[in-house]
């Protein structure tokens, strides 16, 4: 019997498929997205071995993935009038820029070493 999943959406876009992907998470979950991605992203950066700068952009969509949705499940237990709101705010927002940077790195980064050096 296979198992069928009714919420999904056919058009839902990635930031959608992501949100949700982060609220459905636990805790637990979000915190070790967050702790791997770091130490990835920091141990490339640190060694610079081939394909450095890949392992860096992935480490940083994962940490960028954790902290979005730490601050976004802060932020739905909160008073919205508070000043740690906005705070969470603009944090969800700057991790979510920094991730669709780093994810973007990472794709055309990927693009490179699949296409390989064109010589004309």
């Amino acid at each position: 019997m296979v198992a069928v999943d009714l919420d999904r959406n056919a058009e839902a876009s990635l930031t959608d498929f992501l949100a949700r992907r982060a609220r459905r998470s636990s805790d637990a979950r979000l915190i070790v997205d967050a702790v791997i991605g770091f130490i990835v992203a920091l141990a490339s950066l640190l060694a610079h071995g081939p394909a450095w700068d890949l392992f860096s952009a992935a480490g940083i969509c994962f940490l960028s993935f954790g902290a979005w949705g730490i601050a976004d499940r802060e932020m739905a237990e909160r008073d919205p009038e508070t000043r740690v709101v906005r705070w969470l705010r603009f944090g969800r927002i700057a991790s979510a820029v920094v991730g669709f940077v780093a994810a973007a790195a990472l794709f055309i980064g990927v693009l490179g070493v699949v296409i390989g050096t064109v010589k004309s």
